[in-house]
């Protein structure tokens, strides 16, 4: 067969002659469908097979809103599957690779933020994280980019664009953070939930706690172990988390208490005064 293909390759590479469809101009017809399997590609295009013969795959059609195509990516072929959301539009990824979810009815999918409306309640069962899409943070995605641009291997570079279509927890260390990336967050995650019709899960871990990392000295954190600053935790930090989540109430969200902050707590009590402060 391996053989058969190599002659068959070499014939076609022969007859290069001009014509509207690929294939055609080489004497072989076009496939029959742009999804057909791809057995041969060389500078001309793709190749298939079918009754047994050589037929060139046809393009795609290339739609006049195939946005990503400017950023460098092509319109995704095959998938529907929201993985990411930026400012551009919706992205998904085949083959490992970024694609753009094309535009519908004059937009490209992602639709305006501002006008995203939370749905009906949501209700879990068992396991939260089971068939679910998982929120991309775009932030994350920012800072893998900033990386790729420092390198010049094309096998890390190729492993870090992969790195970037796997979804991570969103840390919620300080008032301030969890003002400016809390609310942001559910609300792309509810968008990239609405276009693909699919639940999108977004995890957060839940790190400023009073007393904090009571013995460490690099991540300890803003709040203290005292009335005043549990006041704080509970009205600025947790009182807040807690009417986001009301507020976007239709879509699967995971909070994790970050658990080191309780070890380093338990494990000092006797050595470190802030630490006999954090006990509760």
């Amino acid at each position: 067969m391996k053989a058969s293909i190599a002659l068959s390759a070499a014939a076609v590479l022969a007859a290069k002659v001009s014509a509207d469809c690929f294939s055609s101009r080489l004497g072989f017809p076009c496939c029959s469908s742009s999804s057909a399997e791809v057995w041969y590609t060389d500078s001309d295009g793709k190749w298939g097979v079918e009754n047994d013969g050589w037929c060139g795959i046809p393009e795609a059609p290339s739609p006049a809103q195939c946005w990503s195509e400017a950023q460098g990516y092509p319109c995704c072929k095959f998938t529907s599957d929201v993985v990411f959301t930026d400012n551009d539009g919706n992205w998904g990824v085949e083959n490992g690779n970024w694609c753009g979810i094309q535009k519908k009815n004059g937009n490209n999918g992602n639709g305006n933020l501002d006008d995203v409306t939370p749905d009906n309640q949501i209700t879990l069962n068992g396991n939260p994280f089971a068939n679910k899409i998982f929120y991309i943070n775009p932030y994350y995605v920012e800072e893998v980019d900033g990386a790729i641009a420092q390198m010049t291997d094309a096998s890390l570079i190729s492993k870090a664009e992969k790195m970037k279509t796997f979804s991570n927890a969103i840390w919620l260390d300080s008032i301030k953070n969890m003002q400016s990336w809390l609310e942001p967050n559910l609300k792309g995650a509810l968008a990239q939930q609405k276009s693909a019709r699919k639940e999108v899960l977004t995890v957060f871990v839940v790190y400023d706690l009073p007393g904090r990392d009571c013995h460490a000295l690099a991540s300890n954190g803003e709040l203290l172990a005292n009335e005043g600053d549990w006041a704080r935790y509970k009205s600025e930090y947790i009182d807040v988390i807690e009417e986001k989540l009301r507020t976007y109430k239709s879509q699967p969200v995971v909070l994790i208490v970050e658990p080191d902050s309780l070890a380093n707590m338990v494990t000092n009590l006797d050595s470190t005064p802030a630490c006999r402060d954090s006990e509760r």
